[in-house]
C-alpha cells in the first residue's frame, strides 16, 4: 500500500506560497543544446558515443524532513472489524510526500546539488536532471563493469559514475534496461534520442496514448472538464511540443479558456475553438516525422544576426475611415524602404491585424525582393502579435498569403 498525503484537503499547503517555491528543470530541449553543441561546436561527437540515463528510486521518499514537518504529516488509518468496532492507527510521515506544495521545489535542489557533486568531483561531463531522471552523454563511448545489488552490469563509464555517486549516498536506484537504459538510441523523458539519425521523436505508444487522452478530453459527456483535466491536458500536449514545436499555435485556446480560473475541481466548457485546435494537433502528432536536430531553423541566433530587420504595425481604423491600416518599413543597405497596405475592410482584433501585417511583409520581402538573401528574418511589431489571436483567422492568412513561404527562412516575431 502506498499512502497518498493530500496536504493541500488538509490546509497544509496553504502556508506555502507558489511563489516561494519555483522549480527550474533540465528538459528535452537542453539535452537537445547539449547534442547540437557537442556536434557543431566541440565536434567529440563521434559514432562511439552514447547516450545513458539513471533513475531515483522511490523519489521524495529519500528526503528526511524537520521533526517540527513531520508532526504536520500524521496520517489517521481507520479499520472497521467484524464485530461493528472500528479502530484508528496514526503513523508520523518522516519523509517527503508528493502532496507538498514545496516538495518539488526542495527535490530539485536536492537534485541540483548531486549534479554539481557529479560534474565537480565525479568528472560526468554536463550532467542533466529531470525531476528522478538523470541523463546525460559518454562522448568515448567506453563500456566498464559496475557491481550493482550483487550483479555485474557493463554500462558507460559515466553512467557508472553517477551509480558510483548515488551508491555512496545509499540513493536508490536499478540497473534494468528500463530504469537505466544506454546505447546510441534511448528514450529519454518520454521521448526517443537517437544518435544515429540524430533526432528525436515521440515513441508510436506514446502519440496513440496522447491520441486516446485527447479523444477522451473532447468525448467528456458533460462537456465540461475540471480545471485539473484541462491542466493535464495542456501539460501533455506541451511535453509534445518538444519534438513538434509547429504545433504551437493550437495550444492558445486551450490556454485562453483556462486563464484566471483557480478551483481545480471546477469545470471548464470545451469551445468550438478549443475542439478544432485538438483535433488539429492530433492530426499533425499523428503525421508528423522525427525531429532532426542538424536542421537550422534549431540554430540559435539573435537581432545582429539577422539579415533583415523589419519594423511592423498595425491599426484597426486609417485615417480616411475605409478599415484597417497596415505598414512597416526596412533598412537594406543604407536605404530605407516603406510599405503600406489599405485593405478596404475592418477587423475585429488588433492582434489579427498585427499578424496580417507580420504575414504580409514576410510576403513582400520575400517574394518581390530578390536582391533580398535571407537567412534569419526579424519582424520586430510594434505591439507584438499575440498568439491569443483567433487561431482559424490566422490559418486563413497564412494560407492565402505564404503560398510562398513554405520554405521560408528561419522566422522570429
Amino acid at each position: 500500500m502506498r499512502v497518498v498525503a493530500d496536504h493541500t484537503s488538509s490546509g497544509l499547503n496553504d502556508g506555502i506560497q507558489r511563489s516561494d517555491c519555483p522549480t527550474v528543470y533540465d528538459t528535452i530541449i537542453d539535452f537537445i543544446r547539449l547534442l547540437r553543441w557537442h556536434r557543431f561546436s566541440s565536434k567529440l561527437l563521434t559514432d562511439n558515443s552514447v547516450l545513458w540515463k539513471l533513475d531515483v528510486s522511490s523519489a521524495f521518499k529519500i528526503l528526511v524532513l524537520s521533526k517540527r514537518w513531520q508532526a504536520r504529516q500524521g496520517i489517521a488509518i481507520k479499520r472497521k472489524f467484524p464485530d461493528g468496532s472500528v479502530h484508528t492507527w496514526y503513523h508520523i510521515e518522516w519523509r517527503g510526500v508528493f502532496g507538498c506544495r514545496a516538495m518539488l521545489f526542495l527535490w530539485t535542489r536536492f537534485m541540483s546539488l548531486l549534479m554539481w557533486a557529479a560534474n565537480n568531483t565525479f568528472g560526468i561531463e554536463h550532467p542533466l536532471v529531470y525531476m528522478d531522471d538523470a541523463f546525460g552523454i559518454d562522448l568515448v563511448g567506453s563500456m566498464v563493469p559496475f557491481v550493482h545489488n550483487g550483479a555485474i552490469h557493463i554500462i558507460p563509464t559515466q553512467q557508472a559514475a553517477m551509480a558510483t555517486l548515488w551508491g555512496g549516498l545509499k540513493i536508490p536506484f536499478k540497473l534494468s534496461q528500463e530504469k537505466a537504459p544506454h546505447g546510441r538510441c534511448i528514450t529519454i523523458t518520454g521521448i526517443r534520442c537517437d544518435l544515429a539519425s540524430f533526432s528525436v521523436s515521440l515513441p508510436e505508444k506514446s502519440i496513440s496514448d496522447l491520441i486516446m487522452e485527447i479523444d477522451a478530453f473532447l468525448l467528456e459527456p458533460t462537456r465540461h472538464p475540471t480545471l485539473r483535466k484541462w491542466r493535464q491536458m495542456t501539460g501533455w500536449l506541451s511535453w509534445a511540443l518538444n519534438v513538434a514545436p509547429q504545433a504551437r499555435p493550437y495550444l492558445t485556446p486551450l490556454y485562453d479558456k483556462i486563464a484566471g480560473k483557480k478551483r481545480s475541481d471546477a469545470g471548464v466548457h470545451i469551445n468550438t475553438s478549443v475542439a478544432m485546435a485538438l483535433a488539429a494537433m492530433a492530426t499533425l502528432l499523428v503525421g508528423s516525422p522525427s525531429l532532426p536536430l542538424d536542421a537550422p531553423s534549431l540554430t540559435r541566433w539573435g537581432l545582429k544576426d539577422a539579415d533583415v530587420v523589419v519594423y511592423t504595425d498595425a491599426c484597426l481604423s486609417n485615417k480616411t475611415g475605409s478599415g484597417a491600416g497596415l505598414g512597416f518599413w526596412l533598412r537594406w543597405k543604407g536605404t530605407v524602404h516603406h510599405y503600406y497596405c489599405r485593405p478596404q475592410r475592418a477587423y475585429e482584433r488588433i492582434q489579427f491585424a498585427e499578424t496580417l501585417t507580420v504575414v504580409l511583409a514576410l510576403s513582400i520581402v520575400v517574394e518581390r525582393s530578390p536582391c533580398f538573401h535571407l537567412t534569419n528574418f526579424v519582424a520586430c511589431a510594434t505591439k507584438p502579435p499575440s498568439m491569443r489571436s483567433n487561431l482559424k483567422h490566422v490559418q486563413t492568412t497564412l494560407a492565402h498569403y505564404g503560398s510562398g513561404l513554405i520554405s521560408s527562412p528561419t522566422i522570429v516575431v
